[in-house]
């Protein structure tokens, strides 16, 4: 530290720098480390400061001065950091925020700047007196560190005014000299340490040298010595003896070598925050090469803010409006985002309506910084996925996402090689300073800090799939500590991105926004923006159904703007029309540009074949995955025509593909289009006359050109990537779309296999309920559909993602077909299978629901109804769906096949299943499956003991007179209620198909265990309490009274002359849960003998399977009575087998610590133990 010098105008400026230093700089530290304390758990730094007192307390480098300041005397710890200096903020900032927060404190480049700017004008120099210049030059640079910490610059600035007196001078000298010369005692200490260190691994290092050569020797000798080999061995044992004592000594010192080296490696970070450069050789190359380091950042990161705030700042939406350029911070609207929980359900963000509150949002920004590093957004085409990744770059460039030190915002369309080149490529000019291999260096050292931006993962190419390294970065097989943002279309890439940390949806833009930005484009014609909001107000959106789903997307809602200002305030019917009406009004903007006369809507014959052009060029564009299109190609491909393709306006000039090699393409405006102008142009050559040529193009398009059969794989992976262009052309043709279905006719004509048939049937049926001629189109396809419709079709149904298209569609077929049943016509839907988790019965499908329902309602045609239900999805809202009302017919359906998932089902769970079974239409065959139930846990369904469902079961069977089987397998059984129990008591049930006089075969698989979930009403009894650690008692083992459901058993066995086959089974459900109970069934030796009796008279029973009910007595006695029966089995049965289980273990608890299961007793000591659950 300079000694300061008498007082003189130059000492005054040097304090006045001294004090902006000491206050401003305290008081952003301060913040910055009381806004951290505010995200830990608990948010009180006394709290955070006792419970880190151990650790802090240890740390050698905090003096004694700063352990007083945390922990006086009196135990009076802090609850605030007013009073603390900015060493000690910085110390709690990088311990307490590592041990708590578990990353690095924010701000840290800005941090470390201030800390070096202190040492180099405070620390290092001879004087501190400073003329005008000097004072001029530090205090600009210093208000700019204090300003990217968050300093206020006018405040700042109003310092320049003020006056410090001498006493105030010498205070703030002072305590910079202070704080210097406890940086230097510290690095002192550290660099001492760390030498102590060294020199103790040295001595380590020659000792194990020592042993290993001495051990070498001893080996040698024992070769060479061929006599007296027993006292030899005798001899090496000892040694070895020795050598074994010696080398655990090493290992010892080895594991306590590495702990010192580790804390080496932490304590040289403080030795460099601590250190000056210049101090001797040794620091002055480290010094070098961090300084290295920092200069490829400096370098780096001013090249990406330049680019950021120059090429990011503008957007140019529509390139035939030359004068429409557009800032991004002022045109930029919030955008409507989801998030997706882990069982697959979206949700309103809340508080993040852009991506940069992914990162900066409250709530949120620990868990990004530490587990959450690669995060995914999907939006539909034209969502503003790429506006919002350019808005983040640009806001990192303007310094509002100051987490990240280097934000790389790479366009996945122009990718063409490994990351590490790309950036170079895409983002960095040819005169760069940095090398690819040292800023590559530099990613990795600093991971954490990293943020990449990857727009588009869809429009990656194929061939540069083969090269690029960009889906290792995504699912962390490179750089995995990186911050990943990856943009992509729904249902592109799905493999890619499974392993992304977190999903957001982006769905467009709220009604708000929506005019927001409309007020924003027409900011100088606000009538005009006032009619338009007027227009697309709810009560007029209900005329026009099409334009309510358009304006959510903020592409559509600028080319509606458009619209309404170049068509005299007339808005499209149609996203279809939107488009037609945009193309129309370029080309007419082109002829009158080029002085060329247009009657009506008429365009002269060279502007219609330069459509046609684009048109060609867009589909074998696609076709070949190819979103750019070299200039010189299209003027020698398209001759006369070319002139006008390029110029019209619809293709732009692209130059973003490289940076250094810059080449001249051409791209049209949004890939939206180029899918668009695909679509016109195939559904132009069946209006054009080149049907052939067409027919091609619609085979290559749903991926049907193979001769030998149905390829499911080519369909989906048409699908994939062809959607928007297979929906573009289905709203083109309209009314005209025979082609398309003659041409799924003629497909499914061919289909060889049943598989093949139903894949092809359900792409059919959901574009049959996309087309607005579905009804007439049923009637094409209808005789030629697979007997089983279904939309559970693996990943094929998962990622074809138009399962309410499929809804509307069948309505469609099975409307056509019931006419065809009087022609006796073979192909009828028979076999129904639904996978529920596709459906969302939102309010919005409520019609297409309740049309399906009618339609089935007398559809007599129907055999098997099989409903799937482990969701994912949305539960039904506003409309009440009920999926066996919807989806069995009226007049019965035969056969239903019901499989559950509690844990993610959406409509049904095991309870209201056998309720709406009971009221279901004549069913002859009920199979249900649940996974286990899980009441009160999951879902509506109440927390239940089994007499419940014993209940519903028989009420069910009593109403289906006509049922001849049932099946119902139950996986386990959670409950949170003590009192109730999963034990299948099957009383009421067994009554009732006693009394059936259809039923030949039921078969129940029950759990004969399940596991207590502990909730708010739990109770457990405290045996024993260890340092006050609770130990509680639970039942493990109980027994349970079946004699009323024996004696059901018998009278069902004796009175029931149509039962065929009976399987009762209770399995032991496979679970290492501490509160799972297993239940032991007893009854009387009397009931025992009554049930073998009436076995032993049956004569129509063939199966009989009794499994699990029973446990033996005491004595042995029921054991017996069951050996007798099985040793004399009547021979009529052809499967007959009851098990007997050992009686329960004579201690049947077990003891644990409640902590285990998370429970707390809340008694004190004076209250009596609770009762044994």
């Amino acid at each position: 530290m300079a000694q300061s010098k008498p007082h003189t105008p130059g000492t005054a400026r040097g304090a006045k720098l001294a004090a902006l230093l000491v206050d401003e700089g305290t008081a952003l530290v301060r913040k910055v480390f009381e806004d951290e304390v505010k995200k830990m758990n608990p948010s009180s730094l006394r709290e955070q400061l006792k419970s880190h007192k151990g650790y802090l307390c240890g740390l050698r480098y905090l003096n004694a001065g700063q352990r007083k300041t945390l922990y006086p005397p009196g135990d009076d710890v802090p609850n605030t950091a007013q009073g603390f200096d900015i060493s000690l903020l910085e110390l709690l900032l990088k311990e307490l925020v590592r041990k708590e927060l578990r990353r690095k404190a924010p701000y840290e480049h800005q941090r470390n700047s201030l800390r070096q700017y202190r040492n180099d004008n405070y620390g290092h120099i001879s004087s501190t007196e400073l003329s005008e210049e000097q004072f001029d030059t530090l205090w600009k640079e210093l208000t700019d560190i204090l300003v990217s910490l968050g300093g206020d610059r006018d405040r700042i600035s109003e310092r320049l005014n003020s006056s410090i007196d001498t006493e105030l001078e010498s205070k703030y000298f002072e305590l910079l000299e202070r704080l210097h010369k406890e940086d230097m005692e510290v690095k002192d200490l550290l660099m001492a340490q760390g030498e102590s260190l060294r020199k103790g691994q040295e001595e380590v290092l020659e000792q194990g040298k020592g042993l290993l050569k001495g051990q070498e020797t001893l080996l040698n000798q024992g070769e060479s010595q061929k006599k007296g080999q027993e006292e030899v061995m005798k001899g090496q044992e000892a040694i070895m003896a020795q050598g074994e004592s010696q080398k655990k000594e090493i290992l010892d010192q080895g594991q306590s070598l590495k702990k010192g080296q580790e804390e080496i490696k932490s304590l040289l970070e403080r030795v460099h925050d601590a250190q000056s450069p210049g101090k001797n050789s040794r620091q002055h190359e480290d010094s070098s090469s961090r300084t290295g380091l920092a200069d490829v950042a400096d370098d780096v990161i001013n090249c990406l803010q330049d680019l950021y705030r120059t090429e990011s700042a503008h957007v140019r939406p529509l390139p035939w409006c030359e004068d429409l350029n557009l800032h991004l911070g002022e045109v930029f609207t919030n955008l409507q985002l989801q998030y997706r929980d882990e069982r697959g359900r979206f949700h309103d963000a809340g508080t993040i309506v852009s991506l940069a509150d992914i990162y900066e949002g409250e709530g949120i920004q620990v868990n990004v910084r530490s587990a959450v590093k690669k995060v995914r957004v999907e939006g539909d085409p034209g969502i503003g996925k790429s506006c919002s990744c350019q808005k983040l770059a640009y806001d990192w460039s303007c310094g509002k996402l100051d987490r990240f030190k280097f934000v790389f915002f790479l366009e996945m369309r122009h990718l063409a090689g490994k990351v590490k080149d790309e950036i170079f490529e895409q983002l960095l000019p040819k005169d760069t300073n940095t090398t690819p291999d040292q800023l590559w260096s530099y990613i990795q050292q600093n991971q954490d800090d990293i943020l990449f931006i990857l727009d588009g993962l869809d429009e990656l190419s194929q061939a540069a799939r083969q090269v690029t390294d960009v889906v290792d970065l995504i699912q962390g097989k490179i750089l995995r500590n990186c911050h990943v943002l990856v943009t992509s279309r729904p249902y592109h890439c799905v493999k890619d991105l499974e392993k992304c940390h977190r999903f957001y949806r982006i769905v467009g833009f709220r009604k708000k926004n929506s005019e927001e930005f409309i007020r924003k484009y027409f900011c100088e014609f606000p009538e005009s923006a006032s009619k338009l909001v007027e227009q697309l107000q709810p009560d007029q959106l209900l005329r026009n159904v099409y334009l309510s789903q358009i304006v959510v997307n903020p592409l559509n809602n600028l080319l509606i703007c458009v619209v309404w200002e170049d068509n005299n305030d007339q808005l499209p019917s149609s996203k279809a029309e939107l488009y037609e009406m945009i193309v129309l009004s370029v080309a007419k903007r082109f002829c009158t540009k080029k002085d060329l006369s247009v009657e009506g809507d008429e365009l002269p014959p060279d502007i219609k074949a330069a459509l046609r052009g684009l048109g060609k060029l867009s589909w074998e564009g696609l076709e070949q995955e190819q979103l750019q299109f070299n200039i010189a190609e299209i003027t020698k491909n398209y001759d006369k025509n070319a002139d006008n393709m390029l110029t019209m306006g619809l293709l732009t000039r692209d130059y973003s593909f490289s940076r250094i090699k810059r080449t001249c393409l051409c791209a049209f405006l949004h890939k939206t289009f180029q899918e668009y102008m695909a679509a016109h142009y195939i559904s132009s050559l069946f209006t054009g006359g080149s049907r052939e040529e067409g027919m091609k193009c619609l085979r290559s398009l749903f991926g049907l050109t193979t001769t030998t059969g149905i390829d499911s794989k080519m369909i989906l992976d048409s699908c994939r990537k062809y959607m928007e262009v297979q929906d573009w052309l289905l709203l083109i043709l309209a009314e005209n779309a025979d082609p398309l279905f003659d041409m799924f006719a003629e497909e499914l004509n061919k289909a060889q296999t049943d598989e093949d048939r139903d894949v092809l049937s359900f792409v059919c049926i959901t574009w049959l309920g996309n087309s607005c001629a579905g009804v007439r189109m049923a009637g094409i396809v209808s005789p030629c559909l697979s007997q089983h419709a279904t939309n559970n079709l693996g990943d094929f149904s998962k990622d074809y993602n138009r399962h309410i298209s499929w809804i509307v569609g069948l309505t469609h077929v099975l409307t056509c077909q019931k006419k065809l049943v009087a022609s006796n016509n073979p192909s009828l839907t028979q076999h129904l299978t639904v996978n529920l988790r596709h459906i969302s019965a939102r309010s919005l499908i409520e019609e297409e629901l309740d049309a399906l329902e009618e339609t089935l309602s007398d559809y007599d045609a129907l055999r098997s109804v099989k409903l799937l239900d482990a969701g994912g999805g949305i539960r039904a809202g506003v409309h009440t769906f009920s999926p066996l009302r919807t989806f069995i017919p009226r007049c019965g359906a035969g056969s239903v096949s019901i499989h559950i998932n509690p844990s993610y089902a959406l409509y049904l769970s095991l309870l209201s299943s056998l309720e709406q079974l009971s009221v279901a239409p004549r069913l002859v065959d009920i199979r249900v499956t649940v996974n286990g139930t899980m009441g009160g846990i999951f879902g509506d369904t109440p927390d239940l003991d089994f007499s419940e469902y014993d209940r519903l079961l028989s009420r069910m069977i009593v109403r289906q007179d006509c049922l001849r089987s049932l099946r119902l397998e139950i996986g386990g059984w959670h409950r949170q209620d003590p009192e109730v129990r999963g034990f299948g008591n099957l009383t009421a049930t067994l009554q009732s198909i006693s009394k059936h006089a259809t039923l030949e075969e039921v078969d129940f698989e029950l759990p004969r265990n399940d596991v207590l979930t502990v909730g708010a009403n739990t109770r457990f009894e405290v045996v024993l309490i260890v340092d006050n650690i609770e130990i509680v008692k639970y039942r493990r083992y109980e027994t349970f009274d079946v004699g009323p459901m024996v004696h059901e058993l018998t009278e069902c066995i004796k009175k029931n002359k149509m039962l065929k086959t009976l399987r009762l089974r209770w399995k032991l459900w496979d679970i290492q849960n501490i509160t799972h109970k297993v239940y032991h069934g007893v009854c009387s030796s009397q009931s025992l003998s009554n049930l073998c009796s009436a076995i032993q008279r049956n004569r129509t029973l063939e199966t009989l399977e009794i499994e699990g009910m029973l446990s033996d007595s005491q004595s042995g006695r029921q054991a017996r009575i069951i050996a007798k029966l099985l040793g004399n089995k009547p021979s009529h049965y052809k499967v007959f087998n009851i098990t007997m289980l050992d009686r329960p273990p004579v201690i049947d608890f077990v003891i644990f610590p409640a902590a285990w299961v998370g429970y707390h007793s809340d008694r004190t000591a004076a209250e009596p133990r609770g009762p044994s659950t």
